[in-house]
């Protein structure tokens, strides 16, 4: 399954999942990261590996 994922902002680290039911855990997401567990339509997902604490949407 092709990740469908919606940008707020070029530079957001974080996108939305578009696809229809969401996306399996295992799906590869544009530059890389790997889904750990299953992501429901409509939520978030980092687009980077983030640490702990890191704030997320828009890098300045």
């Amino acid at each position: 399954m092709t990740p469908i994922v919606i940008r707020m902002h070029e530079r957001d680290n974080v996108a939305i999942v578009a696809n229809d039911g969401g996306l399996p855990a295992g799906t590869v997401l544009p530059g890389g990261p790997t889904l750990v567990e299953k992501v429901p339509q409509g939520h978030k997902v980092a687009l980077v590996d983030l640490a702990e604490g890191a704030r997320c949407g828009a890098t300045t």
